[in-house]
């Protein structure tokens, strides 16, 4: 074990940072901090021992949490753990995909009354972790190590992957499967954006050197797309004064990180107030996220001790506002209206679009038919003109052909030399004419 666990490298290929698998933020690390063992030219796995106290240690966590019966557990669970990793082989000369469904570990012992671990990596890793030469990513294990979300991890080797590039663009599906987020968990998208994009954002500028902003590209009104603008990023320095990160990282996702997201989402003014955080706790016994995050945006936006306006002088207490929020569940209604009003807007936005787009097309058209008219006169012009300059023979022979293809009923008005027959043959002659020198 190195003694400075945040200045450790992590290095995986490409194609492992991109597999899809769940792991909770702790089994990440233990993984992570696990491959940190493996030397840059080692040509086989072997079995890595790490100590308990020493994990702790390095992600963050305290005695306070029975960090070894913890542990012991972790290890255990993530012995059942596997990975997907979609690839190609060839076969046959022809390259075929491949889905390999891999365990994480083939070997884990925990060394009772020793706190000591025992792990090793799964052979079929070999490719992802060894000897790697080109298209792998590399960075320090202290830039995850005090990340509380398993997504954070995730996320930060996304862009550490496409660091130079300043951006990466990921369908909204594709990163549901990448983090094997259930068909009904994070439903709509709004819960996923909350729960997954802006607690990585808000972690990465934190407590790493890379964060992110965001596009959502959208198809209609459904969003469609996340793209990811990269920034280089100083992490504030930060310190666990309330015991909170003990509680959250050690238990499994989406869970541990509910409590500080919940703490996120209140007026900076509030955030380090016990009383706001043990109020928070009691109904998180009782409730989900979704349930308290609504009710902490209606206080955010409705109670008066935050809307301080010189209309509104009437002094009011956050806490207790927001208890009575909690209550009675005024966010769902409030919830409820502000969709409907972002939908509303939307279809509006979309509508006023339209009506710019036909406008644009509309438009469009109109000068291509004025454009078309234009043409089709100058043409008529020209056929008018060569027609003058032709011989006897020639326009003899002209005529003949104008009649020859002429519909019926015209036809006989011009052999009968009826009304208008003149105008309709040198109509037909110009027209034929038109054919012969613009067909191309």
């Amino acid at each position: 074990m190195r003694d400075n666990h945040s200045l450790a490298v992590v290095r995986k290929a490409n194609s492992l940072i991109e597999a899809s698998f769940k792991l909770s933020v702790n089994e990440q690390k233990l993984i992570l901090m696990l491959t940190t063992s493996v030397k840059k030219d080692d040509q086989d796995f072997t079995t890595y021992t790490l100590s308990v106290k020493e994990f702790a240690k390095a992600i963050g966590l305290t005695d306070k949490c029975n960090i070894y019966q913890r542990v012991e557990a972790l290890v255990t669970g993530l012995q059942k753990k596997v990975l997907t990793v979609h690839d190609t082989v060839e076969i046959k000369n022809v390259k075929k995909e491949r889905i390999q469904n891999i365990n994480w570990l083939s070997y884990s012992s925990y060394i009772k009354g020793e706190g000591l671990i025992e792990l090793c990596f799964h052979p079929k890793l070999k490719p992802y972790l060894l000897n790697l030469k080109a298209r792998f990513t590399s960075y320090k294990f202290g830039e995850v190590a005090q990340l509380r979300s398993s997504f954070s991890i995730r996320i930060y080797e996304f862009i550490r992957q496409y660091e130079n590039l300043k951006k990466r663009t990921f369908k909204l599906e594709e990163l549901r499967s990448i983090f094997k987020i259930e068909s009904h968990q994070y439903r709509p998208y709004f819960n996923f954006k909350t729960r997954v994009i802006l607690v990585a954002q808000r972690e990465l500028t934190k407590n790493s050197n890379l964060t992110f902003d965001f596009e959502e590209i959208k198809n209609g009104k459904k969003v469609e797309k996340i793209k990811f603008i990269i920034k280089q990023n100083t992490p504030v320095e930060t310190r666990n004064t309330s015991g909170i990160h003990d509680i959250l990282t050690l238990d499994n996702e989406p869970e541990n990180t509910v409590l500080t997201n919940l703490i996120s989402l209140l007026p900076a003014k509030y955030q380090e107030q016990q009383s706001i955080h043990q109020l928070i706790e009691k109904y998180l016994l009782k409730h989900d996220f979704d349930y308290l995050s609504r009710n902490i945006e209606y206080a955010n936006a409705n109670s008066n001790a935050i809307r301080s306006t010189s209309i509104n002088k009437k002094k009011s207490n956050y806490r207790g506002y927001l208890k009575k929020a909690l209550d009675k569940d005024f966010g769902l209604a409030y919830q409820e209206d502000q969709a409907i009003k972002q939908e509303t807007e939307d279809l509006l936005r979309e509508q006023e679009q339209l009506k710019e787009k036909l406008e644009v097309e509309k438009k469009k058209q109109e000068e291509a038919d004025k454009a078309t008219l234009r043409l089709l006169e100058e043409q008529k012009e020209l056929a008018k003109k060569h027609i003058a300059t032709l011989s006897s023979s020639k326009l003899e022979e002209l005529e003949y052909d104008a009649i020859t293809v002429i519909d019926e009923p015209l036809k006989s008005i011009i052999k009968n030399k009826k009304t208008g027959w003149k105008t309709s043959l040198k109509l037909k002659m110009n027209e034929l004419i038109r054919n012969r020198l613009f067909s191309n």
